[in-house]
């Protein structure tokens, strides 16, 4: 994990936020220049992640992008050297509003949000299918990326398998009958051992590479604050070390908050 080693003044002038604008037809657009507030939040649940983008002062044809239908974003926030993605998602409801001197565009987002509500599989699968190629299905109905399947127990359907309904409802399913938990994590399908971690690298947090103020213990693990930190996701491993804290954990739920000039710009976390 980069070093995060900054002044005062740094976390104030180096920060980073983006924020690019995808519709169903036309032109992308990218908004790099302007100010942008967010407040996201992302668990390990099955629910969509959801949060609000606030951008001042877009164009007229840039706003009405916003409303166009189906249309989505990738938000981009860190330091000038850690900068990534932190949230993908469907624009649920735009909202323009006037704030003289400004006019503030605040976006309802929401990771898969349309695939999650609509999509469907009626199927039937004849005896000795796996347990892969099922959920394989799934990913490819839902039209969104698969995680890589690690530690995922490749069972036999040794009768059969009759799914109709939708996804998310078969997705319950069959995660619940082997120990999973499944979520869609930045328009990526994944899916885990409720007891396991993603394959991702370990971010280790410490005060030199950002952990803010001392982690406090919380009944099923703990929860700790940091700069804003696009690493942290939900199932992945945080190795904290602090004066009083330290251990290894699973990242249940993320918060990450700011504002591309002054104020917050933190990622709060819950982890087991």
């Amino acid at each position: 994990m980069a070093q995060i080693k900054l002044t005062d003044k740094d976390i104030l002038y180096l920060r980073k936020v983006n924020l690019t604008v995808i519709p169903l037809v036309g032109d992308v657009r990218l908004i790099e220049d302007l100010r942008i507030r967010f407040d996201l939040t992302k668990t390990s649940v099955s629910a969509p992640n959801s949060g609000e983008i606030e951008i001042f002062n877009v164009s007229e044809s840039t706003r009405s992008v916003f409303e166009s239908k189906g249309a989505r974003v990738f938000l981009d926030a860190g330091y000038t050297n850690t900068a990534a993605t932190i949230f993908r998602g469907d624009i649920s409801k735009p909202i323009h509003q006037s704030e003289p001197p400004d006019i503030i565009t605040k976006l309802e987002v929401r990771d898969g949000n349309n695939r999650y509500r609509n999509a469907r599989l009626d199927k039937g699968y004849p005896p000795g299918i796996r347990f892969n190629q099922v959920i394989q299905d799934l990913a490819t109905e839902f039209k969104i990326p698969l995680a890589s399947l690690i530690d995922i127990p490749n069972v036999q359907f040794a009768n059969g398998l009759t799914l109709t309904g939708t996804i998310r409802d078969h997705l319950n399913y069959l995660t619940k009958k082997e120990g999973l938990e499944w979520s869609i994590q930045d328009e990526t399908l994944q899916i885990i051992p409720k007891k396991k971690f993603t394959v991702d690298e370990v971010v280790v947090l410490t005060p030199e590479t950002g952990l803010v103020k001392s982690p406090s213990k919380t009944k099923a693990g703990v929860e700790f604050e940091s700069l804003l930190q696009p690493k942290l996701r939900p199932g992945r491993r945080v190795q904290i070390e602090s004066k009083f804290f330290k251990g290894l954990y699973k990242v249940r739920k993320v918060q990450h908050k700011g504002d591309s000039l002054f104020g917050e710009f933190i990622t709060k976390c819950e982890a087991v």
